[in-house]
Formats: structure tokens, C-alpha cells, sequence
């Protein structure tokens, strides 16, 4: 069994200085067993190596903790707000009543788009409030638009203001020939061609040849990527 004595003297030797080796000599030196003497210094040893791997632990689990604690509250995944597709902005075009708002769609969905505004989808619109029927016959009749503003609901607002003339309807868009391929063209073609051409050449100046504010700003965006 290892005598604490020489347990304590090692380890007080040590703490003033001297090597666990020099410590060893003065025990064997003053008369004790060279057994004794090794079998207390490997306790020692033990006992230290046990309060460093205490130490290393317990750094190692306050590292551990600062990880987390700055992982949760200051390294937060950055927020990426999707594109909306072409069904949204239809939608929300629609839910705003706004005719010019149709504008940014192509043929097909721009009429979809003007006649769902104006009611004129039969079944496939929704019915028109029968509080705001009576409003709009009489804002008709009397072709009065102010009684229009009589009306909450955005759509069929501004249908009542298209019925009593106080807003145009955009007809159907002009056809134009293209002297280069030999072919007719819509607007919104020769747009989407402006558009391509602005992209491939990375040149926005060519935007500047699209009236519509909307389309026009796509394409310089387009350009620019």
C-alpha cells in the first residue's frame, strides 16, 4: 500500500518547484524504499493526469455550449423570399381590380385576366354580391360613376366604373408584321424579342422602346443578369 506521506511530499515538492524526479531522490536519499518511493510518484502522475483531463473536459464542453449558443441566436439562416409564379401575379392582378394590371401577362392570360376583372367569365367568375348588383345598375342607368364609390369590393368596383364609361377597357392588341422573318407579331412578342435581344446583348437601352412600365422594368433586370 503507498504511504501517503510520501504521496504528500511528492506532490508538495512538486508545487514548490522541483521535478517529480529531484522529489523521488530526496525520498530515496532520506532512507525510504525505492518501491514505495515509484509507486507513490505513479500516483501522482495519475492525479495530475486526472486534473488536466478535467480541465481539457470541461473547456472543450464550455466550447461546446458558446457553439450552440451563438449558432441559435446570431448565425440564423438567412430569410429567401421565393419568386412568385405566373399563377400568383395573376391572381393578385385579379384580387386588385386594376384593368392595367393585366397589362404584364401575355395574350392569352391578359384576356383571361381583363374579363375576369369585367365579369364576363360566366360560371367561371365569381358571382357578382347581389348588394353591389343594384349599385351598379343604378350607377349604369343614371351614368353616374360617382355612385360607384359606393362599392368595397376592388373588382367589382371597377367594373362599375368601366360600365359607366368613367374607365376605359384596353381592346385586344394591335397585330404587327415583322419585315424580317416575315411574320405577324403582337406586342407582346415584339416586347419578348426587345427583352431577349436587351439580355443576350446585356445593351438596356433597348428597353426603352417598351411603353409598359411593368415589362419595362423586366427587361432591365433581364439585361443587367
Amino acid at each position: 500500500m503507498v504511504k501517503q506521506q510520501l504521496v504528500d511530499y511528492l506532490e508538495k515538492a512538486t508545487h514548490r518547484g522541483l521535478t517529480l524526479a529531484q522529489a523521488k531522490d530526496q525520498l530515496t536519499q532520506a532512507g525510504n524504499k525505492k518501491e514505495d518511493v515509484e509507486e507513490a510518484a505513479s500516483k501522482v502522475r495519475r492525479k495530475k493526469f486526472e486534473e488536466v483531463g478535467a480541465i481539457v473536459l470541461g473547456v472543450i464542453i464550455v466550447i461546446g455550449l458558446l457553439g450552440l449558443f451563438v449558432d441559435k441566436y446570431y448565425l440564423k439562416d438567412p430569410v429567401i423570399e421565393e419568386p412568385k409564379s405566373s399563377y400568383d401575379m395573376l391572381k393578385e392582378a385579379i384580387e386588385s381590380g386594376d384593368i392595367s394590371a393585366c397589362d404584364q401577362f401575355n395574350p392569352i392570360k391578359k384576356n383571361i385576366c381583363q374579363k375576369t376583372i369585367l365579369g364576363e367569365l360566366g360560371a367561371d367568375n365569381p358571382a357578382t354580391p347581389p348588394e353591389y348588383e343594384s349599385v351598379i345598375q343604378q350607377a349604369v342607368e343614371q351614368q353616374d360613376p360617382l355612385l360607384c364609390e359606393q362599392i368595397t369590393n376592388a373588382i367589382q368596383k371597377n367594373r362599375c366604373l368601366i360600365l359607366t364609361g368613367a374607365k376605359e377597357v384596353e381592346k385586344d392588341p394591335p397585330i404587327y408584321f415583322d419585315n424580317e422573318t416575315n411574320q405577324t407579331k403582337t406586342e407582346f412578342e415584339i416586347i419578348e424579342d426587345v427583352t431577349y435581344e436587351a439580355a443576350e446583348t446585356g445593351d438596356s437601352s433597348l428597353c426603352d422602346q417598351i411603353s409598359n412600365p411593368v415589362l419595362k422594368q423586366r427587361c432591365f433586370a433581364k439585361s443587367q443578369t
